[in-house]
């Protein structure tokens, strides 16, 4: 894996539009993370952006997040 990679966000995080913008917001405001969304293909994509100030906690950090927003 590079330092950019799109990942399928778990079904309950929804399917369209509206739903990525909620789960950006929400790892936005309630998280404190920074990250792009988007709906494609009848589900939502998260892209992933590492850089060399992020480590394993950073993205496990954001995984377990999202995983969490499927579950609301």
């Amino acid at each position: 894996v590079g330092c950019l990679v799109t990942v399928m966000a778990p079904e309950a995080c929804g399917t369209d539009k509206p739903a990525a913008t909620r789960l950006r917001d929400r790892l936005l405001f309630e998280d404190n993370i920074e990250v792009h969304t988007h709906a494609r293909a009848g589900r939502v994509w998260v892209r992933v952006s590492a850089q060399g100030y992020n480590d394993d906690s950073d993205i496990e950090r954001l995984g377990r997040a999202v995983a969490q927003g499927s579950q609301k």
